[in-house]
């Protein structure tokens, strides 16, 4: 037997699968199909294999099924667009999936994918108990199946519970937590099946998916500040405009690209990609404006314009052609001391209570290296590049908890040793 903490281990992992069989008639079009099938489910997805006259293989995207399984349970369930064949025989995957009758909920738990927490805990939010269970998968285990074998494995199992629980708004409040520990665990956490009061399972059209997991934490794994964290955010998810609520979506994708893409070039535009976007709403609140402002240098450099063809025309042989159309070119090219992109980015910083040294000039020659030529200057050495990374991702993260009101400990590094912050002590550059 191979040990858990063996190199080979990730490698025959194997991941939990239930089977079920039965009988079943499928809604092809308008025709209907009678088949036996199997259904293989796993944690993420769920599976339905079938006889059908090859004539309908290419019909069987949004067709639906209902059937009986052998113990007479009720199935039902839609077929998504991704399926295989051979001869007669398709395998799909399961848009929705219900198995059981629905009845009266108390109880309904899934198991998260992304997150590997070691611990359990358990808060209350409205008339909910949420409760989770510690991780039986360890995150180095985790990380290390997912670079050799390219399979995420379950993470920890969230139970809610509460009287006559109604599908849809547990499918939304799980989203919800899945968009708050995205930019915690710098990976697209997500869930798919539903057990309902321990008895049948549903896929439900809301599950969520995943593709990207750097699977570390972004802030002190702790027993008191996670579900605290999750308590705030899912307050704040209830009344948050557009702006913030696209913000945590867009940080959650952006920390789990930076982290897990495994290539810098990468990571870093999206990092500042995402955190020019968070200096929109900041320089928009401002009196400064980026449209009067281009518009008041767009008049000055026509009147320096006109100013240097007057002096051209007055004294024709001052200047060489060459020379005159080379003073044109610069007069065209004059630009503002701060860019738009800085503008944002130093407005987005102080406005959020940021007291840290930055060198914008230099942020900016690297954003733009990366979105003309999608590669670092030549200038930049690599312990510079990592560093930024690690500044930028701090930044994101740490807006996360400032739009839910949290001020948690965050993780950072000093000289190669993890430390752990508060957030308001970062934000003035202190990581002792």
């Amino acid at each position: 037997m191979v040990s858990e903490d063996s190199i080979y281990h990730p490698i025959i992992q194997n991941i939990e699968t239930t089977i079920f069989k039965g009988e079943g008639t499928f809604f092809i079009e308008k025709d209907e199909i009678k088949s036996v099938f199997q259904l293989t489910i796993t944690a993420s997805k769920a599976y339905i294999s079938f006889n059908v006259p090859f004539w309908y293989l290419k019909e069987l995207k949004n067709s639906s099924f209902k059937g009986n399984l052998e113990d007479g349970t009720i199935c039902t369930g839609m077929i998504s667009g991704f399926y295989n064949t051979h001869d007669t025989l398709a395998i799909a995957e399961c848009h929705e999936l219900t198995i059981g009758e629905i009845q009266l909920l108390h109880t309904i738990e899934t198991v998260l994918l992304g997150i590997y927490f070691p611990h359990s805990f358990s808060f209350k939010y409205k008339v909910y108990k949420i409760s989770f269970s510690a991780s039986l998968t360890n995150k180095e285990i985790a990380k290390r199946t997912k670079r050799v074998a390219g399979t995420i494995l379950e993470g920890n199992k969230v139970t809610v519970t509460g009287e006559n629980l109604e599908i849809d708004k547990i499918s939304d409040l799980l989203r919800d937590m899945c968009l708050l520990l995205r930019p915690l665990t710098s990976s697209e956490v997500y869930f798919g099946y539903m057990k309902c009061n321990n008895q049948y399972i549903i896929y439900h059209e809301k599950r969520m998916m995943g593709k990207l997991f750097g699977m570390q934490s972004n802030m002190l794994e702790s027993t008191h500040q996670y579900p605290e964290y999750l308590l705030k955010g899912l307050q704040k998810m209830e009344t948050i405009d557009q702006f913030d609520r696209i913000s945590i979506i867009d940080i959650g994708h952006t920390l789990a690209t930076s982290t897990g893409c495994g290539l810098l070039e990468t990571g870093l535009l999206v990092l500042i990609t995402s955190l020019e976007r968070l200096g929109l709403r900041a320089s928009n609140d401002k009196v400064f404006n980026p449209a009067n402002f281009a518009n008041g240098l767009k008049q000055l450099k026509q009147v320096l314009y006109d100013q240097v063809t007057s002096c051209f025309s007055d004294s024709p042989d001052s200047f060489t052609p060459e020379q005159q159309l080379a003073i044109i070119k610069s007069v065209s090219r004059i630009q503002p001391w701060e860019t738009a992109f800085i503008q944002k980015i130093k407005t987005h910083l102080q406005k959020n209570g940021w007291s840290i040294e930055l060198d914008f000039d230099k942020l900016k020659e690297l954003r733009d290296s990366l979105a003309h030529s999608g590669i670092t200057p030549s200038n930049f050495a690599k312990s510079e590049l990592y560093k930024l990374q690690e500044q930028m991702e701090i930044f994101l993260f740490v807006h996360v908890l400032d739009i839910i009101g949290y001020n948690g400990r965050i993780t950072a590094s000093v000289d190669g040793w993890c430390v752990y912050p508060w957030k308001e002590e970062i934000k003035k550059g202190k990581k002792d």
